[in-house]
């Protein structure tokens, strides 16, 4: 049956749906632009907007961040690059505040989710 076309599918050009289908997709997107780099609002991706997942998310990706930062501080050190082990530094402490921001917002918001 692979291959070939049944009544329901003769005369549809597999292409136009697609692209169809990749319309509906992109007319689906939030006013709001909530785009996520998939192209897919999180409430697509999960079925509901879940901020208590996306400030989850933001706390991860800020500490990986972090981490990343510092190893690249000491590659600049080694290179004895002052002025780019500061840069990563900055970059180290940005990243830390938004994750302890995002730490207080979940703990606000999870607060807000307890039974009463």
């Amino acid at each position: 049956m692979e291959g070939q076309q049944t009544e329901a599918t003769a005369g549809i050009d597999p292409m136009a749906a697609e692209e169809g289908a990749m319309a509906n997709v992109g007319a689906a997107t939030s006013e709001v632009d909530r785009v996520v780099g998939t192209g897919f609002t999180d409430d697509m991706m999960t079925g509901t907007p879940d901020p208590i997942y996306d400030l989850v998310s933001v706390l991860y990706h800020a500490l990986q961040g972090a981490g990343a930062s510092m190893i690249y501080a000491g590659d600049a050190a080694f290179d004895d690059d002052s002025e780019l082990g500061q840069f990563f530094e900055e970059l180290q402490e940005q990243d830390r505040w938004r994750a302890e921001r995002a730490k207080q917002l979940l703990r606000r918001c999870l607060g807000d989710q307890a039974p009463s």
